[in-house]
């Protein structure tokens, strides 16, 4: 059983996001189990054991990939309430392909996967939901692939700023720099003559 605030806070995040019923809705809820994060902790780490599918209730988080020289690229950033990108898109063989960290102290819905995907087979208003979920994840990341292959730095800005209007205000440009996949001083430089242009109309 969870708290009532945090009963109430998934009720409306599924309200808002999808055309889950509201029966489906509290079958999600009962196998929901919430946590609280702290920031600078880890909800996943890169090639450990991932099983979970994460709700943010609240608080901030970024993904990111590093290789083997301990380079990190940020691969998304996320605000509180919001469903993170389903467990099938973050792991490989089981283990997961992230570190997910926490920025800001969070409250986390966790669904172990397993026990979610036996629910999308017996309830066709939550596979749905489920597909969508999908759906959306991988248009999500179609949109940065394309915005990162054809755009320039300055247009690549425009796009953020297009599509999360107050993500500068929210997260460390040094994060939306490597998002964006160019150095901070790129962004900084982009950022000026943004508002120069701005200004100078």
């Amino acid at each position: 059983m969870i708290a009532q605030k945090h009963h109430l806070a998934l009720q409306t995040l599924f309200a808002n996001n999808s055309n889950l019923a509201a029966d489906a809705a509290e079958i999600l809820i009962d196998i929901c189990n919430v946590i609280s994060v702290g920031a600078g902790e880890f909800l996943a780490e890169q090639g450990e054991i991932a099983t979970t599918e994460l709700v943010l209730l609240s608080g901030q988080i970024a993904c990111s990939i590093s290789n083997s020289d301990g380079l990190s690229v940020c691969c998304e950033l996320s605000e509180g309430p919001t469903i993170l990108p389903p467990n099938i898109s973050r792991i490989r063989e089981g283990k997961s392909i992230y570190d997910i960290e926490v920025l800001k102290t969070a409250y986390v819905a966790t669904i172990e996967a397993n026990c979610l995907m036996e629910n999308m087979v017996e309830n066709p208003n939550i596979r749905d939901w489920g597909n969508e979920i999908m759906r959306d994840q991988l248009m999500r990341q179609s949109e940065r692939q394309w915005a990162l292959a054809a755009l320039d730095a300055k247009s690549r800005l425009e796009w953020l700023r297009e599509k999360h209007p107050l993500v500068e205000d929210k997260f460390d440009h040094w994060r939306i720099a490597s998002y964006l996949g160019m150095t901070p001083v790129t962004l900084s430089r982009v950022r000026k003559q943004l508002a120069a242009n701005y200004l100078g109309r």
